[in-house]
This record gives C-alpha cells, sequence and structure tokens, in this order.
C-alpha cells in the first residue's frame, strides 16, 4: 500500500512526466540517428559501385536484382526512420513547453 500510494504521486506529477518524456524521446532519436547513419553509409558503399550514369559497374551495365532490392529496402528503412525523428522531435518540443509552462529546468 505504501508503494502503491508513492509510485501513483509519480503517475501524477505532470512535470516529472514531461522530463521523463523530454529525456526517452531525446535518447530514442539519438539511437534512431544511429540507424539512420548506418543505412547512410551502406548506400554510401552501395553507390561505389556504380559508373556516374547510374549502371553497374562490373558485368552488363545492368544493376543486379539483389543489388536493386537491397537500395530499396534501406531507403524504405531510412523513410521509416525519419519519419520517428520527426515525431520523437515533435514529442520533445511538447515536453519543453511543458516544463516551461510548469516553470521547471530539464
Amino acid at each position: 500500500p505504501i508503494y502503491r500510494a508513492a509510485f501513483q504521486e509519480i503517475l501524477n506529477d505532470t512535470g516529472f512526466a514531461a522530463v521523463m518524456e523530454l529525456e526517452s524521446a531525446s535518447q530514442m532519436e539519438k539511437d534512431e540517428m544511429l540507424k539512420v547513419a548506418k543505412w547512410e553509409a551502406e548506400l554510401r558503399e552501395l553507390s561505389a559501385l556504380l559508373h556516374t550514369d547510374g549502371s553497374w559497374l562490373f558485368g552488363r551495365g545492368r544493376v543486379p536484382v539483389e543489388v536493386d532490392t537491397r537500395v530499396k529496402w534501406l531507403m524504405k528503412k531510412l523513410a521509416e526512420s525519419h519519419a520517428k525523428v520527426e515525431k520523437y522531435e515533435q514529442d520533445q518540443a511538447n515536453a519543453k513547453k511543458t516544463i516551461a509552462q510548469l516553470g521547471l529546468h530539464a
């Protein structure tokens, strides 16, 4: 019962919730940006296998299906990650606004 009351108090604390939202959104944004950097690096590596006109460096000039499939997958993941980053940035802005309204410092 004592812990229940203490946890209920924490859950009802708007300032604490805003600070925790800011911290978690910031960390999730950093984690997502690490993924973006990794996928962008792989795209750069794959682009090194192409001529300046976009044709395949090896063979008949056509990009192999496997490489094309991988590039499409990477582009899809980048788009998904960018959407997540935008959401995290909005979550951070909302949390900062709440913190400022409450006169707290994060």
